[in-house]
């Protein structure tokens, strides 16, 4: 407005400009306010309609699903479960945790990759996120208590680490790979794919160690880890057969 408005008003342009700056941001921020409750709204919708997320099951066990960006452990983790015939849970434990806390759902969900790349650590530890954190925990302790299930991400292997009947399982592929599904998937360009693949896994890590001191993907955290270049569906198999051996074990005992 300094610049502009002395070419129409000569020098009292400059005694407007800063009250028609202000008046242009406040039209600015109402106008994004009144978008962004609308959306708020939206959101409660679909979060009000969570509240039958929560599955009951049967008695078994509770397998939880860590995954590199890329390495389609969300695909393998919902094959598994639909052969096991168990709840499967991804983003319904930011839905839950939402409608517990009264938090927004995307804020929830998105809290790993709204992390500022350089400031991980002091972002995670603001009053707001920790709060989100906290919901997320209580929720996947109680679809814990429902039964057999499978969960993925949330550092759910480490917030269950007292639970007995827990096999944590680790996904990883080579770079080339993720890197392919990511641009089959999302579309991204080379370079967008490399980028988000390195965001995706940097924020997961500081998350995880964050709330549990201790290093995502590292292979002592984990029973069992899977390299997915193999195929989805040989992933899946493979994971089946472990479990199914598992609970032949636990019954024999």
């Amino acid at each position: 407005m300094i610049i502009l408005l002395p070419d129409k008003f000569g020098i009292e342009g400059i005694l407007y400009a800063a009250p028609t700056a202000d008046f242009i941001a406040m039209i600015v921020a109402a106008s994004m306010t009144i978008y962004f409750m609308k959306s708020m709204d939206n959101e409660k919708v679909s979060t009000d309609s969570a509240q039958h997320i929560l599955q009951a099951s049967r008695q078994g066990l509770i397998i939880t699903i860590s995954r590199e960006h890329g390495s389609s452990g969300k695909q393998i983790g919902k094959v598994v479960a639909e052969r096991l015939k168990i709840p499967f849970y991804y983003k319904e434990v930011a839905a839950l945790a939402a409608q517990e806390s009264g938090l927004h759902k995307s804020f929830i969900s998105d809290i790993n990759m709204n992390s500022p790349k350089i400031l991980h650590d002091l972002y995670l530890s603001t009053t707001a996120v920790q709060q989100a954190v906290t919901a997320q925990e209580q929720i996947i302790c109680k679809i814990a208590d429902q039964g057999a299930c499978i969960i993925v991400g949330r550092a759910a292997d480490y917030v269950l680490r007292e639970y007995e009947n827990v096999v944590r399982i680790f996904i990883y592929a080579p770079e080339e790979y993720r890197m392919k599904r990511v641009m089959e998937v999302y579309g991204d360009t080379p370079a967008e794919a490399i980028k988000n693949i390195h965001h995706s896994d940097g924020a997961r890590a500081a998350y995880y160690h964050s709330i549990s001191n201790a290093q995502w993907g590292n292979a002592h955290n984990y029973d069992i880890l899977i390299d997915s270049s193999a195929g989805v569906e040989e992933c899946s198999e493979l994971i089946y057969m472990y479990i199914n051996h598992i609970q032949k074990i636990k019954s024999c005992s």
